[in-house]
């Protein structure tokens, strides 16, 4: 079969398409898997389901690169070498710089700050997800000013695989190389059909899951962002991954079939869809229409938030209860981590009730910290802190004025240890 391209623009129907063919698979019992970004599989789930045909879901699997690697080496079989993650690969990059301090030309300065081994660490990953080996590397220092400084790269480079490779260790990036060379024994999934979706960009190493993949079934469609007929700087990196496909379907004397979505499944305003095919447009048009976009100057994040908070309160007061605040939607671009907390404050104060839609560790939640309180209580003979911290929580079933009045009780009279397992009586009235 020839490997399938659904390209388009955000909110073309390129999706709605996709699910449409996996259904399709799904009624006739036929095996597929839809490759997503990890925080998506779940959401993924409920469109999949929505999307009309449930009975045929039971023959589809919604799962990432990293869950799709874990169940090939479950299957098939693991590196003998123990996988570290990213602060183990920290801590080894800093043994690594440590050792070769003194053998940089520029950077043996920098290698002091506890900084610089995490800067090296991310930069060797991407180096690795995009098949820059040390070898092209070292090409990379002819003709280039900054030799010594990609001189020192090159050094930490091959210094950090050299420690990897006489170790019982690998890092996540060669974890990815190994699952590439495992896929073609990988028989589970050779009658597969294979869909990948919400990627912005592939990797030259997701480039190679993907070619893996391809050639272990023979089926293979993916949906890429990118608009027909356009020069858009915003859909390069679209641009780059079609032409990345079509070279892998040359390569493999296989046919490549490109389908351009253009059916939205989301009604936008005129004003909305004029701008967002001219904001990066080389020869933008002007809008002639109705305009419903308005741009507020301010000349901090709290001013920002107070314009916003007194336009929303001015659009629910003109709607005359046609417009509810759940039809409101509040877009933080890149960092929510600083608009999150003000925008709540802020809407408190103007009565506007709001829900801040993050990702948080599940270290975060009551019961994960009342499990761990727990066990924490068992293991270190009663502490006293972890057990305040127990029966504080929500889930211990202790009202929090008796939980905080009883930590009184514990500070006051020094009570840790063994003492918890004594007959604790009380003395005054004021607990």
């Amino acid at each position: 079969m020839p490997i399938t391209i659904i390209a388009g623009r955000a909110g073309s129907g390129k999706s709605a398409l996709l699910y449409d063919y996996i259904n399709k698979l799904g009624s006739k019992n036929i095996e597929a898997v839809l490759l997503v970004p990890e925080q998506f599989t779940l959401q993924t789930e409920r469109e999949l389901i929505a999307s009309g045909n449930e009975n045929g879901f039971l023959s589809i699997n919604v799962m990432s690169i990293s869950s799709l690697m874990r169940n090939v080496f479950n299957t098939v079989f693991a590196p003998d070498k123990k996988v570290i993650d990213n602060r183990g690969k920290a801590a080894v990059m800093s043994l690594v710089i440590t050792s070769i301090k003194d053998e940089l030309l520029v950077f043996s300065k920098a290698a002091s700050f506890s900084g610089f081994s995490s800067e090296m660490s991310e930069l060797i990953g991407d180096f690795k997800k995009h098949e820059i080996t040390p070898n092209k590397l070292a090409d990379a220092i002819e003709n280039n000013k900054n030799v010594n400084k990609i001189a020192d790269i090159l050094k930490i480079y091959k210094s950090f695989n050299l420690f990897l490779s006489s170790s019982k260790f690998i890092d996540s990036d060669d974890e990815v190389n190994y699952f590439i060379d495992t896929i073609p024994n990988s028989k589970q999934y050779q009658n597969t059909h294979f869909f990948i979706d919400g990627f912005e960009r592939l990797t030259d190493q997701d480039l190679k899951i993907t070619k893996a993949l391809y050639k272990l079934s023979g089926n293979l469609t993916i949906c890429v962002n990118a608009s027909k007929n356009t020069n858009e700087s915003i859909f390069d990196a679209g641009r780059k991954t079609i032409t990345d496909i079509i070279n892998l379907a040359d390569n493999d004397k296989t046919n490549c079939e490109i389908i351009y979505a253009d059916n939205p499944h989301v009604k936008k305003h005129p004003a909305i869809l004029h701008l967002e095919k001219n904001l990066f447009a080389d020869n933008p048009k002007i809008y002639k229409g109705e305009n419903v976009i308005d741009i507020i100057y301010a000349s901090d994040i709290l001013q920002e938030a107070e314009s916003t908070a007194c336009r929303i309160i001015d659009v629910i007061k003109n709607s005359e209860g046609k417009t509810k605040y759940s039809d409101i939607s509040i877009l933080c671009c890149g960092n929510l981590n600083e608009y999150g907390p003000l925008l709540e404050r802020i809407f408190a104060r103007y009565k506007i009730p709001c829900f801040t839609h993050q990702r948080k560790s599940i270290l975060q939640h009551p019961a994960v910290g009342y499990i761990l309180s727990a066990l924490s209580s068992k293991i270190s003979n009663l502490n006293k802190n972890d057990v305040i911290s127990m029966l504080k929580s929500v889930y211990a079933g202790i009202d929090y004025s008796d939980a905080m009045s009883f930590e009184d009780y514990i500070l006051d009279y020094a009570i840790d240890g063994y003492l918890f397992k004594r007959n604790l009586k009380r003395i005054t009235k004021k607990y």
